[in-house]
């Protein structure tokens, strides 16, 4: 009686790994599915999107640099008062 236990056990002990693996390739196999639904860019639309991007950066960068050149001579003056 106490053999077939040990032997069921190791029995169960060997089976996790097998059914770990099998999660993570179907994992995998899903995330593969997936991204094969995805549409993708073309070159020419990436460009875009990077160009507009860019631009916009270097707008907002400008917006905050003239804030803060304003704000910095707002607080000189009112120090020097």
């Amino acid at each position: 009686m106490a053999l077939k236990t040990k032997e069921k056990e190791k029995a169960k002990n060997s089976q996790k790994p097998q059914k770990g693996n099998k999660e993570k390739t179907n994992i995998f196999k899903g995330m593969v599915r997936e991204l094969k639904k995805v549409t993708w860019p073309t070159k020419k639309e990436t460009i875009v999107y990077t160009i507009v991007v860019v631009v916009t950066v270097i707008v907002f960068a400008l917006v905050i640099s003239v804030y803060d050149l304003f704000l910095k001579n707002l607080i000189e003056t009112m120090l020097s008062w």
